[in-house]
């Protein structure tokens, strides 16, 4: 369905709009068949925003009229405000690969933990990844006052190369039924590959989407480039890794680069580099990805190098989920599908600071 509207309509257009968001139940929820999904095909732009003061502290209680959004320099009309009061529904989503075997009772410590600090009308799913390009749902989704029995992490049977990139794009697709404020959590050591999707791919459709996304890497660093591992070793399957890399700042393509040592490991041989220099540079291939998902989604990326700390690192992201505000505005200028735009975010509040996304890449229409 599509509306073309000119400027006497754009009110009614921008508040029939705004009353889709505040539906208690979604349009696309309300039908499980794809022939009887309405579709309003629209250019709206959701935006999660984090506001804090000179000390650090999350602003509460801020307005509509507190906030002003920009797109490419113009400033646009608020469409729709959701404040932090709001329930959110958050994705924890964790790799469960042969090298977090030994991790994997801490990371389910720290998840339910984790879901321990949730609101209780807060809603929560946790899935699971490892080889073989799927999502595991083991929990959810379900509200956090619902949940009774904590959850338990199982390494599965099948060693192979953990297919993140596929988790990501999957997470992401599985979010897109739940209105309101969302967010995936993403727990991996920095194990990357991909059958069906990319680096590339991911950080396209997170800008596309509007789950805040928050990546944590565990680990000093990754025991294998997993794209040269798979080049090198001729796996049994057939399986497509695109290894570009985007850095989120400069929108630069790293290549990947060869590590040559080999290390016996159940399921095979893989790859591990005895340079220092190899290493670094795998790493920082990594960090960019990783950075990168933050960034277009609105998130932050953490670094975790003790498993210990991981129930802190959950904590802190608890803690701002609980705290965002939802904005959303229809751009004064009617985007091309696939078009890139950047987005600034202003608070009428003393020493403010803003969290947000910066850009949006507008969706092609689906038919």
């Amino acid at each position: 369905m599509r509306f073309c509207y000119n400027v006497c309509l754009r009110p009614l257009y921008l508040a029939l709009i705004a009353s889709l968001f505040l539906s208690p139940i979604s349009v696309l929820s309300q039908v499980q068949s794809e022939k009887e999904v309405v579709r309003i095909e629209t250019n709206f732009v959701s935006i999660p925003v984090s506001v804090l003061d000179k000390q650090g502290r999350y602003m509460p209680g801020l307005k509509k009229d507190d906030f002003k959004i920009f797109e490419n320099g113009a400033e646009q009309e608020i469409a729709f405000f959701e404040p932090n009061e709001q329930p959110f529904t958050v994705m924890v989503l964790i790799g469960v690969s042969c090298s977090m075997h030994e991790y994997l009772p801490d990371a389910a410590k720290a998840a339910n933990a984790f879901i321990g600090q949730l609101r209780p009308d807060d809603r929560v799913i946790v899935a699971t990844f490892s080889e073989d390009a799927l999502i595991h749902v083991i929990l959810g989704p379900i509200t956090k006052k619902d949940v009774h029995t904590p959850i338990t992490l199982v390494q599965p049977p099948r060693f192979g190369f953990t297919t993140t990139f596929d988790a990501v794009e999957r997470g992401i697709d599985y979010m897109k039924e739940f209105k309101g404020r969302k967010a995936i959590v993403l727990f991996s050591d920095g194990q990357l590959f991909g059958r069906h999707a990319s680096a590339k791919s991911n950080l396209r459709v997170a800008q596309e989407q509007d789950s805040v996304i928050y990546p944590i890497r565990f680990g000093r660093f990754p025991a294998y480039d997993a794209g040269e591992a798979y080049r090198v070793l001729n796996a049994r399957e057939q399986q497509v890794s695109d290894n570009t890399w985007s850095s989120a700042e400069k929108e630069s393509l790293v290549g990947s680069k060869p590590i040559h040592s080999t290390l016996p490991m159940p399921g095979g041989l893989i790859l591990r580099s005895s340079s220092e220099k190899k290493i670094a540079e795998l790493l920082q291939r990594i960090n960019a990805y990783m950075d990168g998902l933050a960034r277009a989604s609105g998130g932050r990326y953490f670094e975790v190098e003790r498993i210990g700390d991981l129930e802190e690192t959950f904590s802190v992201i608890a803690g701002e989920l609980s705290r965002q505000y939802r904005l959303g505005y229809l751009p004064g200028i009617t985007a091309k599908a696939g078009e890139r735009r950047g987005i600034k975010v202003q608070v009428n509040a003393p020493g403010a600071a803003v969290r947000s996304r910066t850009e949006v890449v507008y969706r092609k229409p689906r038919h």
